[in-house]
């Protein structure tokens, strides 16, 4: 009796078990490569499998590696493991002609006189030819200055296949050395190199100028995320009008003083492709600076999904709703709005002012008439000792959908909206599931109102937006 057998999946054709091993490969973009992990590990199965793996460039299209920085001890130049080079090299050959997904980051280390060490300088023109043909490149501070060098040098770097940019400041990498974020001057410099164009881009900046130009490559993006952005009226309106393909924007706004337009034409400041759009505002301190300017001058008519995340201090002119009003009027076929955190608070004068018997408005789908989807986030426990977390969230659900007041008339029949989600995070990661009064509160709702969908959810396009850059990868 033959003590072995052939397992079933040596029974498959070669071109099945190639598409199990892509299958089985982590759509983790920042794991390091290591011989306990796919696909490495399927190259030491046995040797059937190493040759398969081996003859399948898509379990080798995508890289992350952290390149190891020492010193060397004898004139202090910079040096690199020899067995990081070797590694890079044989992935390269892995993938063949397939244009890579890379996700490169650096990080300093002592010299350890066991490894066998070469000069980072002579081994990096073999980096950068392999940075130079991504075609998705996401990259720390390391690697743009060392290109940057090379182009002040006079060396002429081109990125024929790129598509994707990401800048991996922004990654909460804990490998990454080089904290610093680079201006917008530095990175045109370098992706005017692109003989292709840019169509996703991911960046994170202090400070954008009010005149500083986009590189002419930037033009063709379609998504486009720019974090902690430190940007004035007139700079925002610059920004809005060079990018006149967008199809989903992400912008995370630290907003400056309030400057003029006097020299801004707003007339042209419509994104007519643009589908998707988050904001979030950051500044907690600045009045002067209101969530509807960024809309005021805007015209957006395919906009369908809207999330706007702002700290309470910033609704201040809400009791008329007027902000809300001045953003829908530039979005007309909005079908999803989403608001927060805190909106609608319960400790904040205006929450009493908002919803105050004679403060009686027109309601907000009047203007958004496709408006299908209305989402805002809430902290019930926000409220400290004030109230229970039961009274809050009867308290915030009788103002906010069963109030008379004309802000939402959710009862009318020309009401279009068809499912409201109330997100809070604090009353969902402290249980399994919805408590049950959250649940009662909810029955409550729909029996009040049976034509609209309410429900409790974590799930926010907010929360979506911090990790959509990944799918890109």
């Amino acid at each position: 009796m033959a003590l072995f057998h052939n397992a079933p999946i040596d029974n498959l054709p070669y071109d099945v078990i190639r598409e199990i091993f892509v299958h089985c490969v982590s759509t983790d973009p920042f794991r390091q490569p290591r011989a306990t992990l796919e696909p490495m590990l399927l190259t030491q199965i046995c040797s059937s499998w190493r040759s398969i793996a081996l003859d399948c460039p898509t379990l080798w299209n995508h890289l992350y590696f952290c390149l190891t920085i020492a010193k060397s001890e004898i004139d202090q130049t910079e040096i690199i493991p020899k067995r990081q080079i070797e590694l890079l090299r044989w992935w390269k050959g892995n993938h063949g002609s397939m244009m890579p997904h890379l996700c490169l980051g650096a990080k300093i280390k002592h010299h350890d006189v066991t490894q066998e060490y070469l000069l980072l300088e002579d081994s990096w023109d073999f980096i950068l030819a392999y940075v130079a043909s991504a075609q998705y490149l996401c990259m720390d501070q390391f690697y743009w200055v060392q290109i940057g060098r090379r182009i002040d040098n006079g060396d002429e770097i081109m990125f024929p296949y790129i598509h994707t940019l990401v800048d991996l400041c922004n990654c909460n990498n804990p490998d990454v050395i080089y904290r610093c974020h680079s201006s917008i001057e530095v990175m045109g410099r370098i992706i005017n190199q692109c003989t292709s164009s840019l169509r996703y881009l991911f960046l994170s900046l202090h400070y954008f100028p009010e005149n500083t130009p986009f590189p002419g490559q930037w033009g063709a993006l379609t998504h486009l995320s720019l974090r902690e952005i430190k940007i004035s009226p007139a700079a925002w309106f610059t920004l809005i009008c060079s990018f006149p393909k967008l199809q989903w924007g992400n912008f995370h706004i630290w907003a400056s003083v309030l400057g003029s337009l006097d020299n801004i034409d707003t007339s042209r400041c419509t994104l007519r492709e643009l589908a998707d759009m988050f904001i979030t505002f950051n500044d907690r301190n600045n009045h002067s600076f209101h969530i509807s300017f960024l809309f005021a001058y805007l015209y957006l008519p395919s906009l369908r999904m809207l999330s706007i995340y702002a700290p309470i201090d910033s609704w201040t002119d809400i009791p008329s709703l007027a902000e809300i009003r001045i953003i829908l009027k530039s979005t007309p076929a909005i079908t999803t709005l989403v608001l927060g955190p805190d909106f609608l608070s319960l400790d904040q004068p205006h929450h009493v002012e908002l919803f105050h018997p004679m403060n009686v408005v027109e309601p907000i789908w009047d203007i958004a008439t496709q408006l299908i989807h209305l989402q805002l986030e809430i902290n019930i426990f926000s409220c400290g000792g004030k109230y229970t977390p039961e009274e809050a969230l009867d308290i915030f659900i009788k103002n906010t959908f069963l109030s008379n007041t004309g802000w939402l008339s959710l009862k009318s029949p020309m009401c279009p909206i068809q499912k409201i989600s109330i997100v809070d995070q604090g009353l969902l990661s402290l249980f399994d599931r919805p408590p049950d009064y959250a649940l009662a509160s909810l029955r409550k709702l729909s029996g009040e109102i049976p034509n609209i969908r309410f429900e409790l959810t974590s799930n926010s396009p907010r929360w979506n937006a911090e990790e959509a850059w990944k799918d890109w990868h």
